[in-house]
């Protein structure tokens, strides 16, 4: 199974602000909706960081795949951290 290409971000739904939305924006396929999140339950703090997390699921995936690949092969991901570091922030701040 492959997810959407193409940068994920999420954003403030201009036409109703309990919602956000997680666009992938695709170098030739233009900005598509991936997902919707609304404030039912949570905050809107909680709702930002959901969509924040979401948004970055494609880095963070990448991510994941080449740390487990320099593992696997008897690397050392210490070379690694600025990434791990920024794919992290961009999930989480």
């Amino acid at each position: 199974m492959k997810h959407t290409q193409g940068e994920w971000v999420a954003k403030p739904n201009p036409s109703d602000s309990k919602k956000y939305g997680i666009w992938s924006q695709h170098p030739t396929r233009g900005t598509s909706l991936i997902a919707m999140a609304q404030i039912d339950f949570m905050t809107e703090e909680e709702l930002k960081a959901n969509t924040k997390l979401i948004a970055a699921a494609p880095e963070l995936l990448q991510t994941l795949k080449h740390v487990y690949a320099v593992i696997s092969n008897g690397g050392n991901v210490k070379e690694m951290q600025l990434d791990i570091e920024q794919a992290i922030k961009k999930a989480t701040s």
